[in-house]
């Protein structure tokens, strides 16, 4: 799907979708996933552990599923990618925002999205304007 597909099955605006200024990816938003997975009806399964070993970072292991599809995702969040001490939390919704974008076809590469709660964001976000859609 392109920008412009997303906006119009979900009802989304431009303000849902951003470059990330340092990497010049495509960025949508969480509020923009979490619109997706309640339009689908995405359902998680409860993860179960901590796979990570270090100390102060949690590496949660996503699966989630629609229809008849199944993916997973490690959602990670650490001292060096999560400002705040919400590591679990992040790490969820990092792991959420990867399955429900890969259910839905359009993670990451070339012509795919990332998620804002995944990408550092820094200084100021280029203008919605400036995003081609």
């Amino acid at each position: 799907m392109n920008k412009q597909e997303i906006i119009q099955k979900y009802q989304l605006d431009s303000s849902h979708f951003w470059k990330h200024k340092q990497t010049g990816k495509d960025i949508i938003s969480f509020e923009a996933i979490e619109i997706m997975i309640d339009f689908h009806n995405i359902k998680f399964d409860l993860p179960t552990q901590n796979f990570s070993n270090q100390d102060g970072e949690v590496s949660l292991l996503i699966s989630g599923s629609m229809d008849d599809r199944t993916c997973w995702s490690f959602g990670e969040a650490n001292s060096k990618n999560c400002y705040i001490d919400y590591r679990w939390a992040m790490a969820e919704k990092r792991g959420k925002a990867r399955v429900c974008m890969k259910l839905l076809g359009f993670y990451g590469g070339n012509n795919g999205f990332y998620s804002d709660v995944e990408m550092e964001i820094t200084g100021e976000i280029q203008n919605n304007a400036d995003f081609d859609i």
